[in-house]
């Protein structure tokens, strides 16, 4: 009886898919949503973040610039990065060159050069057993006071970056001090088209965000919240945002929003 029954819903059922396969109003299925790559974030004409990308999509160019007084001074960084078929070998700036090298096919260490030549530091990655980045150490080549920089990075169970914790280590000193945290406290659940950065090191493969953060906690070294960067987004038709609105708290006060325009 159990195996009549079967047959009759089985028999049923591809029926019904047989019926609405022939009708001319089937439903269709929602394109699927094109990869998008944002090429500037604009606060105004003179504050804004720009990215430019080769045809294998990874990042070639970043510039960031802003308005740092009302009288017009404006302040300009210029990245650019160079490859060697898919991986990341040098990027240049009006600072310097950073210069990278490899075990394998995985990213393990940059060296960072001033224009004169000097070397000034090194910066060592570590990754997890999903290949995700976990820690990047700075060694400073000729310290003065502080000798060495740390950044470990710890994920959500989505993938998304959860906190971002920055350490020093002085001198004379075995064990790292606590510096401040970022705590990443909520996320908008849509695609992220910002390239994920770690200290301007745009790490090709690499996603530390793969949605929009919402909200974002600032802790000093003593673990207590120093500000709380809130932020909205406004998306087009496949869930890429457009408009993006943030907000500084500070002691429960939120400052002016500042509202940046997504370019594609």
């Amino acid at each position: 009886m159990k195996r009549r029954s079967f047959f009759i819903a089985a028999t049923t059922l591809f029926a019904v898919s047989l019926v609405s396969c022939d009708r001319d109003d089937y439903m269709q299925l929602p394109p699927t949503p094109p990869e998008r790559q944002v090429k500037k974030l604009r606060a105004s004409e003179n504050d804004f973040q720009a990215f430019s990308y080769n045809t294998g999509k990874n990042l070639t160019g970043y510039t960031s610039q802003w308005q740092t007084s009302p009288q017009g001074g404006i302040t300009r960084v210029d990245f650019q990065y160079e490859y060697e078929g898919t991986k990341l070998k040098k990027m240049t700036s009006q600072a310097g060159r950073v210069e990278y090298s490899y075990t394998g096919n995985r990213l393990t260490k940059s060296e960072n050069f001033l224009n004169n030549g000097r070397k000034i530091s090194s910066h060592h990655f570590t990754y997890d057993n999903n290949g995700r980045v976990t820690d990047l150490i700075e060694t400073i080549d000729q310290p003065e006071d502080i000798l060495e920089v740390k950044i470990h990075i710890s994920y959500r169970g989505d993938g998304n970056v959860a906190r971002i914790d920055y350490f020093h280590k002085r001198v004379g000193e075995t064990v790292f001090e606590n510096s401040f945290s970022k705590v990443f406290e909520d996320y908008d659940g849509q695609p992220n088209p910002v390239p994920s950065a770690l200290l301007e090191h745009f790490i090709p493969g690499q996603v530390l965000f793969k949605n929009n953060p919402k909200v974002i906690r600032n802790l000093d070294g003593n673990s207590t919240t120093s500000d709380i960067l809130r932020i909205t987004y406004q998306y087009d038709d496949y869930g890429y945002p457009t408009l993006r609105d943030q907000q500084i708290e500070i002691g429960g006060v939120l400052k002016p929003v500042i509202r940046y325009n997504y370019e594609y």
